[in-house]
């Protein structure tokens, strides 16, 4: 994960790019890279904004491993 270029909120730019990563069918991983930061924050970032993107992060812990 590339770092990213400070702590603080996404600004306008990068909220309306994000949209547009989403309307495009862009994966949480091509966003992630992108916009530099984590696919933990980009999700909690696009359930804010009430967007979708594709791709799930895998499940850990006992019943991932189809137990």
């Amino acid at each position: 994960m590339a770092k990213r270029r400070g702590k603080g909120i996404f600004s306008l730019k990068e909220d309306r790019q994000l949209i547009k990563m989403a309307t495009a069918s862009a994966t949480l991983e091509e966003a992630a890279a992108i916009l530099r930061t984590s696919i933990e924050t980009i999700e909690r970032k696009a359930k804010r904004l009430g967007i979708t993107l594709k791709g799930k992060r895998p499940k850990l812990g006992p019943k991932a491993k189809g137990k």
